[in-house]
C-alpha cells in the first residue's frame, strides 16, 4: 500500500514538473511571438498604404510583420482557420460569417468606390439600382462588398484578377462598367492610357477598412487598438498616404 502511494506521489510530482517546464518553455501567443503574418488581398489599391501602416504600428509595439499577398477568398480562408495570424485588411462586418477573425476597431482607410464607363455611355449613378440589369459589371475577384450587391439586385457580372484587368476589360468592351476606388481608378487611366474610360459620380459605396486578427491573437488586439487609433489621431495614416501618392504620381510622369 506505501508502495502504491509512493508511486502515485511520484507520478503526481513528474507531472507538475513538466507541467512547470511546458508552462516555461511554451509561452503564450501574446508574449512568445515577436512576429505575424497576414494575408492580404492581392492587386490592390490600399495593399501598399495599409501594409505601411501595420509594419509601423506593430513595430512601436516590438512586432514584426509579414504579409502575404493572396486572392481574395484563398487568403480569407487561411486567417479564418489560423494558417495565418489575421487579414491585413477587409471591409468591415466579415466577421459576421468569419468569427474567428477579430475586428480592430480602427477604420485604416475608406475607399470610396465608384463606377466606370466608357465615354459616352454615362448614367446617373443613384445607388446599384441605377446600373441597367443588362449590363456585365466587372470588379476584382474578392469583393464581398460587391458581391453582395450585385447578387442583391440580381445584377451580371465578371470578377477578375486584378484591377487592371478590370480596366482592359471594359476598354475591350468586354463588360459594360467597372468598380474601383477613385484615386486608384484615374491612375489605372492615365498610367494605360484608357482616355475612353471615365468615371462616374457620385460613389456607389463607400467602404471602411479595418484590420483583422485571428482569435488566437485576443489579447494582442486592445493594444494595436491603442496603437492605431494615437497613429491616426497624429495625422501619421494621411501623410503614409500622401507619400505614396507622390512616389506614385512621379513614378507615372516617368
Amino acid at each position: 500500500m506505501q508502495t502504491t502511494t509512493k508511486i502515485r506521489m511520484t507520478i503526481n510530482a513528474m507531472h507538475g514538473i513538466l507541467l512547470l517546464l511546458l508552462s516555461v518553455c511554451i509561452p503564450s501567443p501574446l508574449f512568445a511571438q515577436q512576429s505575424l503574418v497576414l494575408s492580404a488581398i492581392e492587386n490592390t489599391p490600399p495593399l501598399e498604404m495599409v501594409s505601411e501602416v501595420l509594419r509601423r504600428a506593430y513595430q512601436k509595439i516590438d512586432i514584426t510583420v509579414e504579409i502575404i499577398k493572396m486572392p481574395g477568398k484563398r487568403a480569407l480562408r487561411s486567417s479564418s482557420a489560423g494558417l495565418t495570424d489575421g487579414e491585413a485588411f477587409r471591409y468591415a462586418d466579415i466577421e459576421v460569417e468569419n468569427q474567428d477573425l477579430i475586428r480592430v476597431d480602427v477604420v485604416i482607410r475608406v475607399d470610396r468606390m465608384h463606377l466606370y464607363t466608357k465615354r459616352g455611355e454615362e448614367f446617373r449613378v443613384d445607388g446599384w439600382k441605377s446600373i441597367p440589369k443588362d449590363y456585365v459589371i466587372g470588379y476584382q475577384r474578392g469583393l464581398r462588398f460587391a458581391e453582395k450587391h450585385i447578387k442583391q439586385y440580381g445584377l451580371f457580372a465578371e470578377a477578375v484578377n486584378s484591377t487592371e484587368q478590370v480596366f482592359l476589360q471594359l476598354s475591350l468592351g468586354r463588360i459594360d462598367v467597372g468598380i474601383h476606388g477613385a484615386d486608384g481608378g484615374l491612375q489605372i487611366i492615365q498610367k494605360h492610357d484608357l482616355k475612353n474610360i471615365v468615371r462616374l459620380d457620385p460613389p456607389i459605396y463607400e467602404a471602411h477598412l479595418y484590420h483583422y486578427l485571428h482569435r488566437k491573437h485576443a489579447l494582442l488586439v486592445p493594444k494595436i487598438t491603442t496603437v492605431l487609433a494615437d497613429m491616426k489621431a497624429q495625422g501619421e495614416f494621411e501623410r503614409i498616404q500622401a507619400s505614396i501618392d507622390s512616389a506614385t504620381i512621379q513614378h507615372l510622369g516617368d
